[in-house]
């Protein structure tokens, strides 16, 4: 006797060893629980299996020689960890202990956090669980095997323990940003704000995503601008999840092009005929949109890829006056005004007096008057030069003339 009860002791000691140390107050749903099941010693949890099974034999026989082989005992707690905005309670569950295939009587009952007692015939039972929603993670720990089924014999007291903790859920932010007008941010230039229950988490955007966990519950994802870019946001960005989730938000982030306006004055003030239409303006830059087109007194827009780029303008008789908006550096979404002033130029006649003098003549060329008739030509007569000396009019004809001293052929 004395040595069954030395070893009966011993085995308790052992058993109780081999079983991770809780603290005080401890339950068995808690967090750490739920890991030590989901993890198992692969050496420790053999033994410790076997040595509670030896002190429930001990206890057992104990018990039926003390009290004459009495009905085993089956307690079964139902331990559910909220700690992830899960909600479920024990009594929200149904436990089963079936014989074989079949529910004992007064199977299936509500969870019970307290731990319900069933009193069975020996024999070979299996404990398990339904009615527990979607996102618990669940184990059987205690004097049950991993898969519920327990053997009990005559004077059994034992307990199992349906563990389940809520999933954390988790949301996934993928960053995108496409560059197709010459912009050149990149996914880390953009800071991810989370917001849910209870939390808050800003990271640089990532093209290969991020995730985050929270809560269940609602929650919300913003970012941080840049210039230059819009921003379109997916399903999912904002809502809320639930335990056991996960949800995937892609924020895409795209280049502006950039704005080019562009105006034609025309001025005529010499004669000239051209108007607005007949200017050609071309673009020169970053694939530009058109890259050529014909002038307008109305304001006409071409947009541009971001960096530097120059607009020209052309048209026969004209000088271009070009605006500080119509050559530069763009920026990605930049939208800047180009005004081209087209004025005519006006036209000009050169008269240049030769005198030869190898006759023994003596005049030089300030005797002779030279005569212009043109379209309000200035001036309209004058001494000769022989360097020359040029007249202004406007288009037209005109003739040159002059009156040559006598004695000189012209």
């Amino acid at each position: 006797f004395f040595v069954f009860c030395a070893t009966t002791v011993f085995v308790a000691m052992f058993a109780a060893q081999s079983e991770p140390s809780r603290a005080a107050g401890e339950e068995y749903g808690d967090q750490t629980a739920a890991v030590r099941l989901a993890q198992p010693n692969p050496v420790l949890t053999p033994f410790a299996q076997f040595f509670r099974r030896l002190r429930r034999v001990s206890i057992s026989f104990m018990r039926s020689w003390g009290e004459g082989n009495s009905a085993p005992i089956l307690t079964v707690i139902t331990d559910i960890t909220n700690d992830n905005g899960g909600t479920t309670e024990a009594s929200q569950t149904l436990v089963h202990i079936r014989d074989g295939q079949s529910d004992i009587v007064g199977s299936p009952s509500p969870g019970s956090a307290a731990g319900q007692g069933y009193e069975l015939a020996p024999g070979v039972y299996t404990v398990s669980q339904d009615g527990l929603p979607f996102g618990y993670a669940s184990a059987i720990a205690g004097d049950c095997a991993p898969d519920g089924t327990i053997t009990l014999i005559p004077g059994d007291a034992a307990t199992c323990v349906l563990q389940s903790d809520d999933i954390q859920p988790q949301v996934k932010v993928v960053k995108q940003v496409t560059n197709d007008h010459g912009g050149t941010a990149e996914p880390s230039n953009f800071i991810m704000y989370v917001t849910g229950p209870n939390s808050f988490t800003q990271f640089p955007g990532m093209g290969e995503g991020r995730t985050i966990g929270m809560n269940a519950g609602g929650y919300s994802i913003f970012e941080s601008t840049v210039g230059g870019y819009t921003a379109s946001f997916s399903v999912n960005c904002n809502g809320s999840v639930g335990i056991g989730e996960t949800k995937i938000c892609v924020i895409t982030n795209n280049d502006m092009p950039s704005l080019l306006d562009v105006a034609v004055n025309v001025v005529n003030d010499n004669g000239g005929t051209r108007s607005a239409e007949d200017i050609t303006l071309a673009i020169q830059g970053a694939n530009p949109s058109p890259a050529a087109f014909g002038g307008s007194a109305s304001t006409q827009t071409a947009s541009i890829g971001a960096g530097p780029y120059a607009v020209t303008a052309s048209a026969e008789g004209y000088a271009m006056l070009m605006s500080a908006g119509c050559s530069g550096t763009m920026g990605s979404g930049e939208r800047r005004m180009c005004v081209v002033t087209a004025n005519d130029i006006q036209p000009t006649v050169t008269a240049t007096t030769n005198v030869i003098n190898d006759n023994g003549g003596s005049a030089t060329p300030a005797d002779f008057l030279v005569l212009i008739a043109g379209n309000n030509a200035i001036p309209s007569s004058f001494p000769g030069t022989g360097a020359g000396t040029a007249v202004v009019l406007n288009p037209g004809s005109y003739a040159v003339d002059q009156a040559p001293p006598f004695g000189y052929a012209q």
